[in-house]
């Protein structure tokens, strides 16, 4: 039962990361987000931000102190979810990936996106507050409103992103029954 409950804990937690990483990664998701809301923004430095932030490298130069301290972090975070996500899914085959299993981890990822996407789509901005209270140092994500990072990446911007991201991770939750129905054929 133990082994079970890690398992579908495990998938799930993979199905919420993989989802953000995929979107984090998408080049063209990060731009039509942009386009889609209007937002002024410099498409070669939101490119060469997001970049950095997918891929590594440097922090492009019009960054400086407290931004480019921020886009560091979060390159680091991005690289920790990389690395769980692999460690997650081997846990979860190793602890045991039965038909059964895959059912119960799909039934759970689409309800656990259910209940995030509803305290996120009332409360997005708390969920946004709480996940940088989480995972970052305090007070070094809030940037005043006339700042480059939030001028090139708004709110709204991030409200798309978690929008598509909880689509991810919905369709991986899928894939899990998928996977099940499959192992039995």
């Amino acid at each position: 039962m133990i082994r079970r409950s890690i398992s579908v804990l495990c998938f799930v937690a993979v199905a919420l990361i993989l989802s953000v990483l995929l979107v984090v990664h998408s080049e063209a998701v990060v731009l039509e987000a942009h386009v889609e809301h209007g937002d002024r923004f410099n498409s070669s430095l939101v490119r060469a931000t997001q970049g950095f932030i997918a891929d590594g490298g440097s922090v492009p130069g019009v960054y400086e102190g407290r931004a480019k301290t921020h886009l560091v972090d979060v390159r680091s975070l991005v690289a920790f979810g990389e690395i769980a996500c692999v460690v997650l899914l081997l846990v979860a085959v190793v602890a045991g990936a039965s038909r059964s299993v895959l059912y119960e981890s799909s039934v759970a990822t689409v309800s656990v996106v259910l209940a995030l996407g509803v305290f996120g789509g009332v409360w997005f901005s708390s969920f946004f507050s709480l996940f940088h209270q989480v995972f970052f140092e305090q007070g070094s994500y809030v940037f005043p409103s006339d700042s480059l990072l939030i001028a090139l990446f708004p709110a709204s911007f991030f409200a798309d992103l978690a929008f598509l991201s909880s689509l991810g991770s919905l369709g991986i939750g899928v894939s899990y029954a998928l996977a099940g129905f499959l192992a039995r054929a």
